[in-house]
């Protein structure tokens, strides 16, 4: 009778045919790139071909590196291997998810959680599934198994990656795996920055962008630093540099937002003409209401009345007499000293909801 391997939940270190499966795990656990892991198994599964574990997990991380020849090896080797619900069940319903075959990886699963008490199969399943309640349930039973499981820690940093990032969490993952920052997936490293950066640890989310970029340049660690350096260092120089350097390597809507948030950094630097001209590149390239109301809000900030209103006009053509557009003329009539034009002013104001209020007063109260 062969053995399950539910004995993987890897707590205790396990010894079966002269293979030390937690020392297995424990690399598989550490090691960074799919490449590693499949090298690392590749002597294993020749010298365990009837091994369900070592060579489920070998085409688990096939999977990352050459799906079509993880697919040849699974269909092979259950042939070989007839532990329906174990770890090639796994690999199978791993690769059929990354296929998007969404209804037979569920399947699979499904078979796999009869059967297997994991944490790799929960990692699995946290990305599998879409209600967000159950994903974190399986991530805590990941964790549960191996409360320093390394990619269940990322994970959880991943998950709680949102404005509403449960802080003490964030903070207590990054305090742990601070001592072996050694991640090699650029993404993951900006996702747990920006977890971090959410929870207000500033410091803690620059050094990791800067991480990150290490591992490999990328625009939304520039972008996310330049943020950072702008805005809660008031490192203006260094900003730029990370902005021009996001700028290299973004494209379409993505190098537009990069270039307006650049030009309010030139602004804040006193460097006008840098400003105007990246303002002014952007609606000759995008002509969004958004683009209108930097430039136009560029000039009103310099009390250059007529330059804003010819750009109001450009805008009207473009984009209509929206409620925006409105709001410039009132605010363009006003600034000209006809102070009589302050009751039309006020009543545009009234009329409108607090977001469109809110932003004239401050423009007005900014200028």
């Amino acid at each position: 009778m062969k053995i399950i391997f539910t004995l993987i939940l890897i707590s205790t270190t396990i010894f079966m045919n002269n293979i030390d499966y937690l020392k297995i795990d424990r690399f598989l656990s550490e090691a960074r790139t799919d490449k590693e892991k499949v090298d690392y198994l590749s002597d294993y599964i020749t010298k365990y071909p009837q091994d369900d574990y070592l060579n489920g997990m070998y085409a688990y991380f096939l999977i990352g590196h050459d799906i079509e020849e993880a697919r040849e090896f699974i269909a092979k080797k259950e042939l070989e291997i007839n532990t329906r619900g174990g770890f090639l069940t796994l690999a199978s319903a791993a690769s059929e998810f990354a296929d998007g075959n969404y209804d037979l990886a569920e399947k699979l699963y499904a078979l796999c959680k009869k059967k297997l008490d994991n944490k790799w199969l929960y990692l699995e399943l946290f990305h599998f599934e879409s209600n967000e309640e159950i994903a974190e349930q399986h991530l805590r039973k990941c964790l549960k198994l191996d409360n320093n499981f390394y990619y269940g820690l990322i994970n959880l940093a991943y998950y709680y990656y949102s404005p509403d990032s449960q802080c003490n969490e964030v903070v207590e993952i990054y305090n742990k795996i601070n001592t072996n920052l050694s991640i090699e997936d650029h993404e993951v490293i900006n996702f747990f920055a920006l977890a971090l950066y959410y929870c207000g640890e500033y410091e803690k989310a620059k050094f990791l962008f800067t991480q990150s970029i290490n591992k490999e340049a990328n625009a939304i660690a520039f972008t996310w630093l330049g943020n950072i350096y702008s805005t809660h260092y008031s490192n203006l120089k260094k900003a730029e540099s990370c902005f021009l350097n996001a700028m290299e390597m973004s494209s379409g809507n993505d190098l537009l937002d990069l270039k307006r948030t650049l030009a309010w950094v030139y602004f804040v630097k006193g460097d006008f003409v840098q400003s105007e001209m990246l303002l002014t590149e952007i609606i000759e390239q995008d002509s969004s209401q958004t683009f209108f109301n930097d430039l136009i809000t560029f000039y009103l900030k310099l009390n250059q009345i007529d330059e804003a209103d010819n750009v109001l006009k450009i805008a009207i053509q473009k984009n209509g007499a929206n409620e925006i557009n409105k709001g410039y003329k009132e605010i363009i009539r006003y600034l000209r000293n006809n102070q009589d034009k302050l009751q039309e002013l006020n009543s545009y104001l009234n009329k409108n909801d607090t977001d469109i209020i809110s932003y004239f007063n401050y423009l007005l109260n900014t200028r």
